[in-house]
């Protein structure tokens, strides 16, 4: 099995040699970071480094102007608003330099992310292809990893501190590998592989036992789906991926729910805390509702500017203290009430209108494109920003931004990268 068969032989002039550049090193450490992010923020931070360090030989050999971030303009606007009114708020409100670079640096991470994905893929000549690959084969090291530990161990977190934050790895990571599932190919064994890896993703959000990580992984589904539909792929790549995907799904959770007395506790615990919603709403958020109403209390003391982004759990243990059954909050569980804390009402909404360009930007580029392959990966996207607007009001993936946040951003970077899809349409397919 070749080049060739994997992806098509209008895919090879991603492989064309190129000569090496500080691009090159920019890239690779893009995608090192990329591909150990499951493993901590050490791991990303060399990444980085590696980039860094990149970005200087070029600027040192005269190309300044190819450090120009390469986001859709309107995008750029927003970004910068956001950055310019949170740094406002968070000198009016300091709490100390450490605390307030702590916070603050939150949204620098996934700034820079934006910025550094939208460079990389519009750039450099297959990048994209090699962002998807590098992408997929760190999945298949976290789900290996978590499959190990689950039948080893009988611990489900794999390498992540708990198994929330693989919640919000794997409805951040499902979208990547739907591609995948649904990409077209000539070869059989791949045609029932990415299926099944998609089956395994999906089995990834059921072992978080995570009720909100269900729910977005849900509407992920739901929303490429109806997405799917507006691109018309055949009835045989349907069903093949739908037949594939439930069959294995149906095979692994009824393994973990029926074999393993710990797995089908959790999954019990889970499903009576949903059918609680209408009966026991602080069973049914896991007493967060207790820790939202602490900090809409916070807001209200400064409706307009917020506390800014000072570090929330020294904030908290300030001015909220040990709530009952929680203790001292350590993040809000709800992203725009975090950005309501943080920057007033302007913050939020300004957030929510990013997730929506976003989204729109991505949107665009999926009807535009003249590339069914291309038209899959921008359905991803949209489907992977919608996701985190849902995610947000249970979770916040700026408060993820140990082992998880990067990776969202890269994708809202490929979805708002000013130049990406016509490059991508004319030289490449995923």
């Amino acid at each position: 099995m070749g080049v060739k068969d994997l992806l098509g032989k209008e895919a090879l002039p991603l492989f064309a040699k190129k000569p090496c550049s500080s691009v090159s090193l920019v890239e690779f450490g893009f995608l090192f970071s990329v591909f150990f992010e499951p493993w901590g923020p050490v791991f990303r931070y060399f990444g980085w480094f590696l980039c860094l360090i990149g970005v200087g030989i070029l600027v040192f050999r005269g190309g300044k102007k190819e450090l120009r971030a390469f986001i859709e303009p309107f995008t750029k606007k927003i970004m910068l608003v956001i950055l310019l009114w949170s740094l406002i708020v968070t000198v009016l409100n300091s709490r100390g330099l450490y605390f307030d670079l702590k916070g603050f640096s939150m949204l620098l991470e996934a700034f820079f992310a934006v910025w550094l994905s939208s460079f990389v893929i519009t750039k450099y000549e297959g990048a994209l292809f090699r962002l998807i690959s590098v992408w997929t084969a760190s999945f298949v090291c976290v789900l290996c990893w978590v499959l190990w530990a689950a039948l080893a161990k009988n611990h489900f977190a794999g390498p992540f501190s708990n198994m929330n934050t693989m919640g919000i790895y794997s409805v951040v990571v499902l979208p990547v590998i739907l591609f995948q599932a649904f990409k077209e190919r000539k070869n059989i064994c791949l045609e029932m592989f990415f299926p099944a890896l998609f089956a395994l993703s999906l089995l990834l959000v059921f072992l978080s036992f995570s009720s909100c990580a269900w729910i977005a992984g849900a509407f992920t589904v739901g929303i490429f789906l109806f997405l799917m539909f507006l691109i018309r792929p055949g009835k045989r790549q349907l069903i093949r991926v739908a037949a594939v995907s439930c069959v294995f799904f149906a095979l692994f959770a009824c393994f973990f729910v029926f074999a393993d007395v710990k797995a089908s506790a959790y999954a019990k615990r889970e499903i009576s805390q949903i059918l609680s919603f209408n009966k026991d709403f602080t069973r049914f958020t896991t007493h967060r509702n207790i820790i939202w109403k602490s900090v809409v209390g916070l807001w209200k003391e400064k409706p307009f500017i917020g506390w800014g982004w000072s570090d929330f759990k020294h904030l908290a243990e300030d001015k909220i203290g040990k709530l009952p059954r929680v203790g001292v909050p350590h993040e809000p569980h709800n992203v725009y009430l975090e950005l309501l804390v943080r920057g007033g009402v302007l913050l939020p909404f300004l957030a929510v209108t990013l997730f929506m360009r976003g989204a729109w930007c991505g949107y665009k580029k999926m009807k535009e494109s003249k590339n069914f392959s291309l038209k899959l990966l921008y359905a991803a996207l949209i489907a992977a920003i919608m996701a985190q607007v849902v995610y947000g009001f249970g979770g916040s993936i700026l408060m993820a931004r140990q082992k998880v946040g990067f990776l969202f951003w890269v994708l809202f970077g490929i979805a708002v990268s000013e130049r990406g899809g016509e490059v991508l349409d004319e030289r490449q397919s995923c």
